[in-house]
């Protein structure tokens, strides 16, 4: 019982961090001129774990990922199109280029999903700079959040 309960008292903690962690980083994004805000708190929930070293290396393997999609279809979802086979284009593209640099398969599907969104919305003005300027806001906002409450907790405990 007293794990359960231990547990719960957890998860309470880590829905409210990423609810003060979504809605800062939101904030910042917006502050930081993006057009796409609803990305920040998207990279906040995903990066957003159990432990402060958990968040940073999730983190540290989605600003990889992001900015591997972004290279891999920027620069030519202008000129591609929007079909099938250009969905198969940039998901090979944005996982095969973390494998080529021996990367984990983490970093291949954060790059194969920022390459099919930069795909889908690029022609929603700026979306790719959004995407990557947005999830290192993010990244950055639940490491903090994540460091601060870690940090009040332990005190606390301590």
């Amino acid at each position: 019982m007293p794990t359960s309960i231990n547990n719960s008292k957890i998860n309470n903690i880590t829905i409210i961090q990423n609810a003060i962690g979504a809605s800062l980083a939101c904030e910042l994004s917006k502050i930081a001129g993006s057009s796409h805000p609803y990305l920040a708190p998207l990279a906040v929930i995903i990066c957003l774990h159990a432990t402060l070293g958990e968040s940073i290396l999730h983190g540290y393997l989605k600003i990889i990922g992001t900015f591997l999609g972004a290279l891999a279809t920027g620069f030519i979802a202008p000129y591609i199109g929007s079909n099938a086979w250009s969905i198969g284009l940039v998901v090979l593209l944005g996982m095969g280029m973390p494998r080529l640099l021996a990367l984990s398969n983490e970093v291949g599907n954060h790059a194969a999903i920022s390459a099919l969104l930069i795909l889908a919305f690029h022609n929603n003005g700026g979306y790719t700079i959004d995407r990557v300027r947005d999830t290192i806001i993010g990244v950055f906002i639940a490491i903090l959040v994540k460091w601060v409450v870690g940090t009040i907790m332990g005190k606390v405990k301590g």
